[in-house]
């Protein structure tokens, strides 16, 4: 059932609840994902949250990451601007995807 937690996951920011946490080492892996508003949302929504929605999950194992993934289709959100999964233990991107155009990066 979807609305059961994954054990082993940490929100630590969700930009539209407001939510800013501390980091928290003791987790090996950090989702960073990043959603651009739908071009018909009316301007107050870019308005209060920049244009953008930041979401960072902390999880002790990766497949607890990979399954919020695929419960809330991260890959293939319509409003998916770019993502990557962190393994911090090695320092290193496990998985990235960018749907941001290159000449949009620099604006």
């Amino acid at each position: 059932m979807h609305d059961t937690p994954i054990p082993g996951l940490r929100l630590i920011k969700h930009k539209a609840s407001g939510i800013d946490l501390p980091d928290d080492l003791s987790y090996r892996y950090c989702l960073a994902v990043v959603l651009r508003l739908p071009e018909f949302k009316p301007f107050a929504g870019i308005a209060i949250f920049d244009g953008t929605e930041q979401i960072v999950l902390l999880g002790s194992a990766l497949d607890a990451v990979h399954e919020f993934m695929d419960r809330n289709q991260i890959k293939d959100h319509p409003s998916l601007a770019r993502y990557h999964i962190v393994d911090r233990a090695t320092n290193s991107i496990i998985e990235k995807k960018n749907t941001v155009p290159k000449e949009f990066l620099a604006l």
